[in-house]
């Protein structure tokens, strides 16, 4: 196989640029980007992800992560079970919010904010005699 047909074969795998540089050989290759039309500045932006899930979803500045919002509400659950009034009691006294105020565990997906993770988790693990450091 001459070096033609090898250059023409690394096209054919969707490269954009194939550079040689002889004499010790040098090979630079580079991948053609895969934008779509309708977002030119985020390559992949809305290709199908069938079966992938984000590692991290992309929050307003201040919210909690979404690892800090699933420990937050598996702490809730495992200290109050079903009792939903004493959690909300609870999350209103330590937060110093009004009950009606203080926001469901299934939105704190879009409204738990780092400060009030950190109030809840440290509440939680004084109350339980684990000492972590925020």
């Amino acid at each position: 196989m001459d070096i033609l047909e090898v250059i023409e074969k690394l096209k054919e795998l969707d490269y954009d640029e194939v550079e040689i540089d002889s004499p010790d050989f040098k090979l630079s290759l580079r991948r053609r980007p895969q934008y779509q039309a309708d977002s030119p500045s985020m390559p992949f932006a809305s290709l199908p992800m069938d079966g992938f899930t984000t590692a991290k979803r992309v929050k307003a500045p201040g919210l909690a992560s979404d690892g800090q919002v699933k420990y937050c509400r598996d702490v809730m659950v495992k200290e109050f079970g079903e009792d939903e009034k004493r959690m909300y009691d609870f999350l209103g006294h330590i937060l110093q919010l009004p009950i009606q105020d203080v926001p469901t565990l299934e939105e704190w997906d879009d409204v738990l904010t780092r400060e009030m993770a950190e109030v809840i988790l440290n509440s939680w693990e004084q109350k339980n005699g684990i000492m972590k450091k925020r």
